[in-house]
């Protein structure tokens, strides 16, 4: 079956946009994988109900969520201390590992790295993120790249616990429950979140879902308390806890909780947006309303057109690129977050701002801005499920009309719910093969088979190899200074964290001491057109012997020191 149609109704054209460039090559793919997994899944869920609950017992108990959990954090902890020793991680790790080591040092949360980037050095400035502090006093214990490693594996692993609780509380079931959260484990956005560098937004998916479950368990102590450390995230969560105060209040029925969790959240935004960023900015409005500009100029014209215009905000949302997106997001859990619209609800800010944004980097799914939403899509799952069972349950029991004690469960239903879960797990199984990045998918296994055209999408098992090459590096970069201001490429920025100050090569200002640069590595990303032409930026060192002494060359890596003159 050929989908190349849907090109030429969409009208989709090549861009050099993140995962947007050469879609036209990509749309078979997606669409025809996706129609694939939904007919599998139908077919599984028929096929499913005549199963036998009993073999079903026999192998997913509980353990079998815990071999799940061992196995998702063993592969992301290796895979990622791989990928790292061989220089595929880049600035996204860089940054945050500058920041933590200049809180640690007393210098507060600052990146020279982020000043080149987004024109000021303090990281609060870009993006409020609190939870900076107590991570930088687990990171001063053992400051290692590998200590931030583990504790982000370990928010993403920690997460099966309260989805495991939560479904076993609403479906009654054991066996459903661990399916469940095993499914959590195959979704292909949570192993790209995890594989991908390292953001302080990505600690939201552990918070915000104890934060759900405590609010369900009527815990308020502990809900309030995993509700500011989810605020301290980053000011993108305070969107999707408002959002949680409006479904407290006309859902759960309790005001009081519900008005005081939207007005934190509401004062928390509007304080950090509207005064203290700009603040931290010198005076300059967040830098985030740029990627806006599509809608309008400024916060009163971005409004006015998505209160006035909405035709235009359905076109934005409904092009190719974010319809399959939102797909791949809703697709593995079977659409089942659809059937419950009140938890689902609490995602919608946060899909919107993400959806409407005019990067893409912001709603693809290889990347981590929609870490806020990601666990009201699994919560909602959830009582979608029971929803599901509930309707067909009446529809189809003899029972419906007796007199049952409320603690009754239908063989039908538990039936219905013990399908469904299975279901999320092949549907799970199926979205990791065609769509994620770990050693279940293809393209883990196949260098052909790729989702997207982008430097730092490459989950080929080849990417995360040790060779001799990256030995090399490390044993240059030994010999730069802890107190010397360096110029490196991006893959060598990570491993330069500690330094005092680092800039993006070519970028090289007057302070500048060293340069570092692999003239072996495939990235060739930096400041201005370095890519399009990296041999000429390397000749302005090179060439320049009267300013630059070559302090070590070898396998295409080359260590460059300023010469001090008298």
């Amino acid at each position: 079956m050929d989908f190349q149609f849907v090109k030429n109704i969409a009208h989709i054209e090549n861009t050099n946009n993140l995962s947007e460039k050469n879609i036209p090559q990509y749309i078979n793919l997606y669409v025809k994988s996706i129609c694939f997994i939904c007919l599998t899944g139908i077919i599984f869920f028929f096929s499913s109900l005549i199963i036998s609950e009993r073999l079903l017992h026999r192998i997913f108990r509980k353990y079998f969520l815990f071999l799940a959990m061992f196995f998702f954090s063993s592969y992301i902890i290796t895979f990622q201390i791989l990928k790292f020793k061989s220089f595929h991680c880049y600035i996204d790790l860089a940054v945050p590992l500058q920041v933590l080591h200049n809180v640690i040092i007393g210098n507060g949360p600052i990146s020279s790295l982020e000043e080149a980037l987004n024109g000021n050095a303090y990281w609060f400035s870009a993006h409020f993120s609190p939870i900076i502090y107590p991570i930088s006093i687990i990171f001063s214990l053992v400051p290692k790249v590998e200590t931030i490693i583990v504790l982000q594996t370990l928010g993403f692993t920690l997460t099966c616990l309260p989805l495991y609780w939560y479904s076993n509380r609403v479906l009654k079931n054991e066996i459903a429950s661990v399916l469940f959260a095993s499914a959590f484990l195959l979704y292909p956005p949570i192993h790209y979140m995890a594989l991908y560098e390292f953001e302080y937004l990505k600690f939201a998916i552990p918070l915000l879902t104890f934060t759900f479950y405590f609010l369900y368990r009527g815990k308020y102590i502990l809900y309030f308390i995993f509700l500011l450390l989810s605020l301290c995230c980053r000011e993108d969560v305070s969107v999707v806890t408002f959002a949680l105060g409006i479904y407290i209040i006309f859902v759960r029925k309790e005001f009081k909780i519900g008005v005081l969790t939207s007005a934190i959240s509401i004062v928390y935004f509007v304080t950090l947006i509207f005064y203290i960023m700009p603040t931290l900015r010198g005076g300059h409005g967040v830098f985030q309303l740029t990627q806006y500009t599509h809608l309008g100029k400024n916060f009163s014209e971005i409004f006015h057109t998505l209160l006035f215009n909405p035709l235009f905000v359905l076109k934005i949302l409904l092009s190719p690129l974010r319809v399959i997106n939102f797909i791949l997001y809703t697709l593995p859990v079977f659409f089942f977050s659809f059937f419950s619209p009140s938890v689902f609800f609490i995602a919608l800010p946060n899909l919107l701002t993400s959806f409407l944004n005019g990067s893409t980097a912001h709603y693809t799914i290889f990347l981590y801005h929609l870490s806020p939403a990601v666990p009201f899509i699994f919560l909602s799952s959830v009582n979608g499920i029971d929803n599901v069972a509930l309707f067909l349950d009446k529809k189809y029991s003899i029972n419906s009309k007796e007199s049952l004690p409320p603690s009754f469960i239908s063989p039908i239903k538990k039936n219905i719910v013990v399908s469904c879960a299975f279901i999320l797990l092949i549907i799970g199984i199926l979205s990791q093969y065609f769509f994620g990045p770990s050693p279940l998918s293809r393209q883990f296994w196949d260098k052909n088979y790729t989702l997207a055209d982008f430097y730092t999408h490459n989950y080929h098992y080849s990417n995360y190899q040790v060779n001799k090459h990256h030995t090399v590096a490390n044993e240059i970069i030994k010999l730069i200074p802890s107190d010397a201001t360096i110029s490196a490429q991006q893959p060598l920025l990570p491993h330069l964290y500690d330094r005092k100050k680092l800039y993006i090569f070519p970028d090289i200002k007057d302070d500048t001491e060293y340069v570092l640069i692999d003239k072996k590595h495939r990235v060739k990303t930096g400041i201005g057109d370095f890519q399009m032409r990296p041999q000429f930026y390397y000749g302005l060192i090179e060439e320049n012997s009267q300013e630059w002494e070559l302090i070590k060359e070898e396998d295409g890596i080359f260590l460059f020191k300023k010469r001090q003159w008298n």
